[in-house]
């Protein structure tokens, strides 16, 4: 059982990347999801609930309140954050910098002894942010929710081959699906990229936890498993 009135922070990631789902949401909408969700069940607990939320331009702090009145701040900016979201170009350095930025963020408003959850893709994740997030992990006990899609696991299965034009906002490319050739190069690639950021995280003793933006939440709560330390 939950400690009663221990504090929970909320850090969710609306940065670019965030902003992708080929099916039925984009990652960013469930990960607002997901913070709602987190907020609601810790104010039913009696715990007081903060947030960061942030993207490239902005963020938004939610200083820890209790009840009702904190799980509706927290939903505000969950909406309003996402909302003033949608004229931003993806960049890569820039992406990493606010990631960092934001870790640091969390380092200094999460109080010690909170339950702090990462809502993110954490495709942004780099050595100053993992920095930030191992100083965090010494007073708070900290859980990473890792937000993907199917398209970021393997290239979608067709009958013929068919060359696509792909594109992050900054640089363009072509690929053939269909080739078993590039389904496996990237398959390769992705795992690859996956296993480094399940890695890292490990590496910090925080707990994984994975969710889809191609299923409902509800759908999904009760084959949410840990990942083994």
């Amino acid at each position: 059982r939950e400690e009663r009135e221990r504090p929970v922070f909320l850090f969710c990631d609306y940065l670019p990347s965030m902003k992708f789902g080929t099916k039925l949401l984009t990652k960013a909408v469930q990960a607002a999801h997901i913070s709602s969700l987190i907020s609601w069940s810790a104010a039913a607990r009696g715990d007081k609930v903060g947030a960061l939320v942030f993207n490239q331009a902005s963020h938004k702090e939610v200083k820890p309140l209790s009840r009702k009145k904190a799980v509706l701040h927290v939903c505000h900016e969950l909406i309003a954050l996402s909302q003033g979201a949608n004229g931003e170009q993806p960049n890569e350095a820039s992406d990493q910098t606010a990631f960092a930025d934001a870790c640091a963020r969390a380092r200094r408003l999460a109080k010690p002894g909170s339950l702090v959850y990462l809502v993110s893709d954490f495709q942004n994740m780099s050595t100053a942010a993992q920095q930030h997030l191992t100083h965090l992990t010494r007073h708070c006990e900290v859980r990473a929710i890792i937000v993907d899609d199917p398209f970021e696991h393997t290239l979608p299965e067709t009958h013929s081959l068919q060359s696509v034009s792909v594109s992050d906002g900054v640089e363009n490319q072509r690929w053939v699906l269909g080739d078993s050739k590039e389904t496996i190069s990237y398959s390769e690639w992705r795992e690859e990229q996956h296993f480094a950021i399940t890695q890292a995280l490990k590496q910090m003793s925080i707990a994984r936890y994975h969710v889809s933006s191609a299923y409902p939440l509800d759908e999904q709560l009760q084959s949410m498993q840990r990942e083994r330390v």
